[in-house]
Formats: C-alpha cells, structure tokens, sequence
C-alpha cells in the first residue's frame, strides 16, 4: 500500500476530512501509536514487549520506505 492508498482509504472513512487533517490524524499515530489495534499484530507485540527493538525497527523503516518516489 503506497501513501496514496493510504489517502484515498483515509477518506473513505470521512469525507468531510482534508488533507491537512489527514497529515495531521498520521502525526498523531506517529507520535502516540496504538498497540491494541493490531493491523499488524507482530509490530504491536514488539511495541509492547520490546521497545528498544521497535524503535530501531521504526527508524530502519523509515529510511528505507521513506524516501520512495510517489
């Protein structure tokens, strides 16, 4: 799933949102992540049993993923 993807479901969910609050509703996940919502169970457990290794994880994704073209 690229980040139009992401957008285009985002906004099947509420129409009224913008894509400010879009960028903003994906901070706020980034800043403040839910591991009880487990769309992806095994990056959750590791949120919530190791967070060391969760963090190094993050930050190898993130240089991996986000400099993709769009």
């Amino acid at each position: 799933m690229g980040p139009h993807d992401l957008l285009n479901l985002l906004r099947i969910y509420n129409l009224d949102i913008t894509d400010n609050g879009i960028i903003s509703e994906i901070c706020q996940l980034l800043r403040d992540p839910n591991p009880e919502c487990d769309i992806m169970p095994e990056i959750s457990q590791l949120y919530k049993t190791d967070r060391n290794r969760y963090e190094a994880t993050v930050r190898e994704w993130t240089r991996k993923y986000a400099n993709e073209t769009l």
